[in-house]
Parts: structure tokens; C-alpha cells; sequence
């Protein structure tokens, strides 16, 4: 399947103009909290010119940027950090925070994980997509850039889709890592708040 990249990639331009869903998040738009058929939404919705562009629900906010090194388990080494802009639970990594004030938003609308990879950074291809598990919902798929990094150097994109189609999640590896939010005006309102609520 072959679909458009993704707004952190360069080529979207004018293509990727964002085409919003107007719904309110609490009104009568209908949706499946269990069941979203991912790819079919992505084709239809968030693709151009045959490459994933996800900017096309609305316009990007970044929430986290690193560089990276080569192998990925480098970075460990070389210190590739950035900052979170997300509040990080006492208890916990910031990456473990951030999967926890995700998940209300998971369990409320449904969300299914995606992971499209842009070989060579020619076409991008829609690999897999599955139902995400709210109470066991985590950082885990993550591992996927290790098991199924772009060939030829292109870009990988794991992403989170919410069932309601108002916003994404995505964690694109290129020559960094970035984690970027896409949206209604609405979900983007409900994912700030999730993000900055105070850690009980």
C-alpha cells in the first residue's frame, strides 16, 4: 500500500494542507471505541502524491525532537537527548509518562497503533495496524524501528490513531526522532490538557 509521508519528511509542501474534521469530540460523530479499519482511513484521508502526510488532519505540534546515532543503540552512548515538553510523573521515565496521560485519551475514544516506513525515502508503505489495549497500553511498539527500520535510509513513522479520526500521534525516525501531534482544535485542546495535568 502506498501512501504519504509525513510532515516531518520534506516533500509534503503544498499537498499536505490541512483537510480538518469539524466534529465536535463529544458530539454525535459516529465511531468505534474497539474497531478502525487504520489503513483504509490513511489511504483515503492522509496520503498524496504517494507519500503518508499526516499534516493533512491538521496542522503539526512537536512535542519532543532528538537527535539520533547510527546503530539506534548508540544513542544510548552519544547522549542523543531532547527535552520532553510533556510533565513527567516522579515516579516514572518521560517516556513512561507520556504513554500514561496518553492513556485516558486512548481508553475514551479508542486508538489503534500504525506503522508505515518510507524505504529509501521513495513511496511510503503501510505495513501493519492494530487494536490498541488501553490497560496495557505502553511503550513497547516502539521496538519496532529496531526489528523494521526503513531500508535505504528512509524515514519510519509508528503512529497512534484515534478511533474518532479528530487526531494522531506520530513517532517519525529519520535523521532524528521526533514525536509530533496532529488534530481538530478540539482533540489538540483535550491532548494539552492531558499532557500538562498536574502528577497526582
Amino acid at each position: 500500500m502506498l501512501l504519504q509521508r509525513t510532515g516531518l519528511s520534506l516533500a509534503c509542501g503544498s499537498l499536505c494542507r490541512p483537510q480538518l474534521n469539524t466534529g465536535k469530540l463529544g458530539g454525535p460523530h459516529r465511531y468505534s471505541r474497539q474497531f478502525m479499519n487504520v489503513e483504509a482511513w490513511i489511504e483515503t484521508e492522509l496520503w498524496a502524491d504517494g507519500y503518508f502526510c499526516p499534516s493533512r488532519l491538521g496542522s503539526p505540534v512537536e512535542l519532543f525532537r532528538s537527535g539520533v546515532s547510527r546503530p539506534l543503540v548508540a544513542s544510548l552512548v552519544d547522549g542523543c537527548r531532547g527535552t520532553p515538553t510533556w510533565s513527567s510523573y516522579s515516579s516514572l521515565s518521560p517516556t513512561d509518562s507520556l504513554f500514561r496521560r496518553v492513556r485516558g485519551l486512548v481508553r475514551r475514544y479508542g486508538a489503534s497503533w500504525f506503522y508505515i516506513t518510507d524505504p529509501d525515502n521513495a513511496l511510503s508503505v503501510f505495513h501493519w495496524s492494530k487494536v490498541i489495549d488501553a490497560d496495557a497500553f505502553g511503550p513497547w511498539e516502539l521496538a519496532e524501528f529496531e526489528r523494521n527500520r526503513a531500508v535505504e535510509g528512509g524515514c519510519s513513522h509508528l503512529g497512534i490513531a484515534f478511533h474518532s479520526k479528530q487526531g494522531l500521534l506520530v513517532f517519525s525516525l529519520c535523521d532524528a526522532f521526533v514525536i509530533d501531534s496532529y488534530g481538530s482544535p478540539e482533540f489538540m485542546t483535550e491532548l494539552k490538557e492531558a499532557l500538562a495535568r498536574p502528577s497526582k
